[in-house]
């Protein structure tokens, strides 16, 4: 199926499908299927005024919620430098074709709205960047939580409540 030839609507769907990407210990790239559900379940949670996030009868740690936003981020983080640095390079292009073609290198899909073949060579250089941080950064993020030893807070500051939203 040809990309380019998606509406508007197909196109965003595909976006947010290959931003969620496929479920953990698989090859598929994406936030995982996992990550979105926990930060679902905190999003419940919070709207509902519950102390903790549970899930089938099981809370789940301020660690893994921590995890899941930090990874979304990341992730973000990189689809928006990615674009605006690809809209530098190729300004021409339509903002959609730049999301879809960042969204697509960062989660690793390969996909795009045929707008890979037009990339100068600044454009080639900013989604290959984007690719590798897309499969590494992420990934390195996770091992870098999972393997450091947390280093007990012996100092204590004050809680401020702040109004949010």
């Amino acid at each position: 199926v040809s990309q380019a030839g998606l509406t508007n609507g197909s196109a965003m769907l595909s976006i947010l499908l290959m931003f969620i990407g496929g479920s953990p210990v698989g090859t598929a790239g994406g936030v995982k299927t996992v990550t979105v559900f926990v930060l679902f379940a905190m999003t419940l949670s919070t709207v509902t005024n519950k102390n903790e996030t549970t899930v089938f009868h099981r809370t789940l740690s301020r660690q893994a919620i921590g995890k899941a936003m930090a990874v979304v981020g990341v992730f973000m983080s990189i689809v928006i430098i990615s674009t605006l640095l690809l809209a530098v390079a190729m300004p021409e292009a339509s903002a959609l074709d730049l999301i879809y073609e960042t969204v697509s290198a960062t989660a690793t899909v390969g996909l795009s709205r045929n707008l890979t073949a037009s990339l100068n060579a600044w454009g080639k250089l900013v989604i290959t960047g984007t690719m590798y941080l897309g499969r590494v950064g992420p990934i390195s993020l996770l091992i870098a939580f999972r393997t450091k030893k947390e280093i007990p807070n012996i100092i204590k500051n004050p809680t401020e409540e702040i109004s949010v939203g």
